[in-house]
């Protein structure tokens, strides 16, 4: 039985425990995008952006709660940050992308987020390591590139910087997050099977 699945007869709701689980998401991915920022490569781009892992797993544990979260912290961390709203909007579809993504692949493929078995990795790898970040990338680098936030000449900088400042964290901090407590969050009823719940 997956980890997706609901047993006979049970029914899951929303409730109290996922604004909380937002609410705290929320929280934990402004401050981590903010101590981010002080490893930047350049052009607002970390090496290492931690926030990108409460992005991946929240979105993966949390349904649509942990995308939602995914998207509204870099705007609360980029207000904090000083970073004109404006960027900040500009770059929404590159943080739903990097959230959105896992949260759908895992559920759509019910790959097992405890990553027990070598095709859990290799659907960890290709979803949020690859796909998720590359187009993250793309489109972020994309947005400042169209705000004249980031010259032509280093977009491409930008963009690679972008991706490996992701799949850093996403494989040294995530990777062992999902392998670890996913059998706890799980068994708890903030965990969503579905989208909401």
């Amino acid at each position: 039985m997956s980890v997706w699945d609901l047993r006979e007869g049970e029914v899951r709701s929303w409730g109290v425990v996922h604004v909380v689980i937002f609410v705290f998401l929320t929280a934990l991915g402004a401050l981590s995008a903010t101590l981010s920022s002080f490893l930047q490569v350049g052009y607002g781009v970390s090496w290492f952006y931690l926030a990108v892992v409460v992005q991946v797993v929240g979105g993966i544990w949390f349904g649509f709660w942990g995308v939602l979260a995914g998207v509204f912290f870099p705007i609360v961390g980029d207000l904090v940050g000083g970073i004109p709203i404006s960027i900040s909007l500009s770059l929404l579809p590159a943080n739903l992308v990097q959230s959105l993504i896992p949260a759908t692949y895992f559920r759509f493929f019910r790959v097992d987020p405890a990553l027990k078995k070598l095709s859990d990795w290799v659907h960890f790898t290709l979803s949020c390591v690859i796909l998720s970040n590359l187009l993250g990338a793309f489109l972020g680098a994309s947005a400042m590139s169209a705000w004249g936030f980031v010259t032509s000449d280093m977009y491409f900088v930008v963009m690679i910087s972008w991706f490996v400042g992701n799949v850093i964290p996403i494989l040294v901090v995530g990777a062992p997050l999902l392998k670890g407590l996913t059998p706890v969050i799980v068994s708890h009823r903030a965990f969503c099977k579905r989208w909401l719940a």
